[in-house]
């Protein structure tokens, strides 16, 4: 076994055969998740369900990361703020990843209680563009932006491979003409299948960041550079969950 592979059953059951009883292995990262907002996970008609929370304990689970406390965001900084440290005192988390409130406006939560400490801006992709990185003290802050999608696809590029252990990238061929747009990378979900050997990479239709059921049966996002002009035949990197 080489450094790095996961304990699946059969392996475990080939180190029992040998009489190998310990091995060394590697420690789950430990995190704080934060999700929410004032409309976010509350009652009523102009309250809205937090996907976002279950969809990072999934993610999780799936990296080999460990989830050690859930906190709520409100619109209050000072409450997150407190929040988050009681959380850090009594768990002593790795990192904290926050989902919403990175954007520019007035209530973005998140943004306001870390920008002094760290980087909010833009990154040339879609979706996933708002993005954060800061500290609470010494722990690592990083901020998602709150959209299902942006959520899931920047849990995928950026938290997964960092904080767990992710699929590595590989290549596929597109099967339909694709234009890529101005200025920034775009990673569509889909369907990465394998026909005689080579793998072909099939684009959903429909970009939004709200369209969250969408992604349901994708098995990768399939990176669309810049600008770019492709042909069915043509090589992408594609990104397997």
């Amino acid at each position: 076994m080489e450094e790095g592979t996961r304990l699946a059953p059969a392996i475990i059951g080939t180190l029992a055969s040998q009489g190998i009883t310990e091995v060394e292995v590697y420690a789950p990262a430990r995190i704080v998740v934060a999700t929410g907002g004032a409309e976010i996970g509350g009652q009523g008609a102009a309250s809205i369900p937090d996907a976002n929370a279950p969809m990072i304990a999934a993610l999780c689970r799936e990296y080999g990361i460990e989830i050690v406390a859930f906190v709520r965001t409100n619109d209050d900084p000072g409450i997150l703020r407190s929040d988050l440290e009681g959380v850090v005192r009594v768990y002593q988390p790795d990192a904290i990843v926050t989902s919403g409130g990175v954007s520019h406006g007035k209530f973005e939560v998140v943004r306001q209680v870390f920008e002094e400490d760290g980087w909010f801006g833009h990154v040339a992709q879609q979706p996933g563009g708002p993005q954060g990185l800061s500290k609470l003290g010494s722990v690592p802050v990083i901020c998602l932006p709150g959209n299902p999608v942006s959520t899931l696809v920047s849990f995928r590029i950026y938290v997964g491979p960092t904080l767990g252990r992710a699929r590595a990238a590989h290549t596929a061929q597109v099967t339909v003409p694709v234009t890529g747009l101005e200025g920034r990378d775009q990673f569509r979900r889909g369907i990465i299948d394998y026909e005689n050997g080579i793998a072909t990479a099939e684009l959903f239709a429909g970009t939004g960041s709200h369209l969250i059921s969408q992604a349901m049966s994708a098995n990768a996002l399939i990176r669309i550079p810049a600008g770019a002009q492709l042909q069915p035949g043509d090589v992408v990197e594609v990104i397997p969950f």
